[in-house]
């Protein structure tokens, strides 16, 4: 009844519940609201749950919502030329919407262990759900780093092995030319040992 009167929650409403269910709102009844998921399924939700609980609805007043794509580049990329290719990628996807009130912005988030870390703020106007938002600026915004020859870091991690015992050292020397996998490895003697940067 509360919901029926007071009407914070409507069909055609997508909404995103403390459990985790998030989807359209499709029936409210004296009971129970039915939501459709993003991914096709009806989930029965007492309404019990939308009175008593927080519920996020991300078309409540307006259909404006704004969007944060993660992602990071090599240490070794100007952060300006980040930003302006990030902007011209989320301006080339078609949801993106954009006026005074509402720019696109890309942040710089700060320094991660192997990357800059940078994210795109695009709005967008929610009519048909989120699925699939995020994956169309991570294709356009792949394929505009990669144009401009810029990297997009994997984790990566320095071993450095001290007082190795000969057997050992000789095993890994053998495994690297035989592998391929380990190239410049440095061996040199120090302290009675060795140090082997790899």
């Amino acid at each position: 009844i509360i919901l029926l009167t007071e009407q914070t929650i409507q069909v055609g409403d997508y909404v995103q519940l403390q459990t985790g269910v998030d989807g359209e709102v499709k029936k409210i009844s004296i009971r129970a609201t039915i939501v459709r998921t993003f991914n096709g399924e009806d989930v029965i939700v007492p309404n019990s749950e939308f009175v008593s609980s927080r519920v996020n609805t991300w078309s409540y007043g307006d259909n404006w919502r704004q969007l944060k794509i993660p992602f990071g580049v090599s240490y070794d990329t100007d952060p300006d030329e980040v930003v302006r290719l990030a902007k011209e990628a989320a301006r080339e996807v078609a949801i993106t919407k954009e006026d005074a009130s509402h720019p696109v912005r890309v942040l710089f988030e700060g320094f991660g262990n192997n990357s800059l870390d940078f994210s795109i703020r695009p709005w967008c106007l929610m009519k048909k759900g989120h699925a699939g938002m995020l994956s169309e600026y991570y294709f356009v915004l792949f394929r505009k780093l990669k144009a401009a020859g810029i990297e997009i870091p994997f984790p990566q991690t320095d071993l450095h092995l001290k007082s190795i015992s000969p057997e050992v050292l000789a095993m890994l020397q053998q495994n690297a030319a035989s592998s391929g996998q380990v190239e410049g490895a440095n061996m040199a003697g120090k302290n009675g040992g060795r140090d082997i940067g790899v």
